[in-house]
């Protein structure tokens, strides 16, 4: 079964799709927001990001 997101989360995305967009692993993803480099939201056991914030990350970059 696949996990759909709630309509509440339409302008977040999960790490797969923050991967995506950065153009980085999910792995790597995931290592960067437990260092605190990328801003990340924890809702149960899933990461989400908002897609404001990542744009703001990559136009500071």
């Amino acid at each position: 079964m696949k996990y759909e997101k709630p309509q509440f989360f339409d302008n977040w995305m999960t790490s797969e799709e923050a991967a995506h967009y950065l153009r980085k692993s999910i792995g790597a993803l995931r290592i960067l927001a437990w260092r605190h480099q990328v801003p990340f939201r924890k809702f149960g056991r899933r990461l989400y990001f908002k897609k404001s914030e990542l744009d703001a990350l990559l136009e500071g970059q």
